[in-house]
């Protein structure tokens, strides 16, 4: 009988994760498990996708290692794909910036969700020291498959350059965004009036918000 009860979890897993309730998912999890439900590796996955949004960044980590130990023996090839993408957050997240490239170059022909996978491994990368060509890999990355960079993508990469002083490049990343007809923060306007001024030499004075990031 559980085995015709499983497609309801998947499909509550999924819209849980779509929410990013991640305390809803893994207490739903937990109660899969006390009824005997176990060898759900897309529930699993959706759950640590939600889990990845909003917890510490090891709790993923925990529900994929967990769902490879319950799931059985099949459960290596499934598994593949099942919260590749939560997996890779996680990583980035807990800046562990070589561990979460490695994953995501080792997981991109499983990845379900590549668009968002690509946005949060940019967004985690733009904070590491030096990320800065990184992220614009990640950038064309996301061009070649045709993925849309949105506003906070942009920004990322554009704030990464800014703090290696790659001035152009942040520049630049302000016009795509513009010519994408993306809306700038006024953070993002303020760094390329910053950045532009220093590749004209008229910057003897920082502005506040770019002191306060440490690039001045």
């Amino acid at each position: 009988m559980l085995r015709w009860s499983m497609r309801p979890y998947d499909g509550t897993y999924a819209a849980l994760a779509g929410l990013e309730a991640w305390p809803e998912a893994l207490d739903r999890l937990t109660r899969a498990r006390a009824a005997g439900v176990n060898r759900l590796p897309r529930t699993r996955g959706a759950a640590a996708d939600a889990a990845a949004s909003g917890a510490d960044w090891r709790l993923p980590l925990a529900v994929l290692s967990d769902a490879a130990d319950t799931a059985g023996a099949p459960a290596p090839a499934a598994f593949r794909w099942v919260g590749a993408g939560a997996r890779v957050a996680a990583w980035a997240r807990g800046w562990h910036w070589h561990v979460a490239l490695q994953n995501y170059e080792a997981s991109l022909e499983h990845l379900p969700d590549r668009e968002r996978v690509c946005k949060q491994l940019i967004r985690g990368c733009s904070h590491k020291e030096q990320g800065w060509s990184e992220v614009l890999k990640m950038l064309d990355a996301m061009y070649d498959a045709e993925l849309r960079p949105d506003g906070e993508v942009y920004e990322a990469c554009a704030f990464a350059c800014a703090a290696a002083k790659e001035w152009a490049w942040a520049v630049q990343l302000y016009e795509e965004l513009l010519f994408n007809n993306l809306r700038a923060s006024p953070s993002l306007e303020a760094l390329a009036l910053d950045a532009q001024a220093r590749l004209t030499g008229d910057a003897s004075q920082p502005s506040a918000l770019m002191e306060s990031k440490g690039l001045g």
